[in-house]
């Protein structure tokens, strides 16, 4: 008598036959493979939409990542668009004037100042230079432009010419004509030269005797 059973949940088939056991493994029909679901693509991102470029450019799209192509006068840093270095527009030019750039071309430094031509010349002044040969003391100086109505302030203030002495006066603009009048105490007597032409660069001297 044979006997046969089959059980595939175990992968095991069992057969009797003539006190004979044999084990035998199946031939099972293989698991159901369940479908695949369809792949769904998301939609392309928009990778410029936050992307202002400063307000002074546009946002583009290389190889994938966004790139500000910035306006004239504008140059892009990573996602924005920063103004160009300004180029002085000088010339010769090394003090004074307007660069171009919203500024001037420069300054002088200590006593020089600027010329029309843009360059840094040494002030230009005349001096005066008052010698006491006198017996008094002189308390009051005065310089003023040819021809002018006043003799202006006093130029020594709290100091005086003593007799044997003398004092220079700097700063003078010239080339200039001035007319120079020197007083002692009280304004009692006093000395007074018109028409003096002092040019630049030049002590005029003015001797005081008597």
């Amino acid at each position: 008598m044979k006997t046969w059973a089959k059980i595939c949940s175990t992968g095991i088939i069992t057969a009797a036959l003539s006190m004979l056991t044999v084990v035998t493994t199946p031939a099972c029909d293989p698991p159901t493979t369940p479908p695949t679901p369809p792949t769904t693509t998301p939609p392309p991102t928009n990778v410029c939409a936050a992307v202002s470029c400063s307000n002074h450019g546009s946002c583009t799209v290389v190889d994938g990542n966004p790139t500000c192509a910035c306006n004239s006068g504008f140059h892009a840093e990573g996602l924005s668009c920063v103004p160009d270095a300004c180029v002085k527009q000088c010339g010769s030019r090394v003090c004074g004037g307007n660069d171009g750039c919203g500024g001037t071309c420069g300054t002088c430094s200590g006593t020089n100042v600027c010329n029309a031509s843009g360059q840094c010349v040494p002030v230009l002044s005349a001096s005066l230079k008052v010698n006491n040969y006198s017996s008094q003391s002189l308390y009051y100086l005065y310089v003023s432009p040819c021809g002018s109505d006043s003799w202006g302030p006093d130029q020594l203030g709290s100091r005086t010419i003593s007799s044997g002495s003398s004092l220079t006066l700097t700063g003078l603009p010239c080339p200039a004509c001035y007319d120079v009048k020197v007083e002692t105490a009280g304004h009692t007597a006093g000395v007074t030269r018109y028409g003096n032409n002092f040019a630049c660069g030049v002590t005029y001297n003015l001797n005081i005797s008597g």
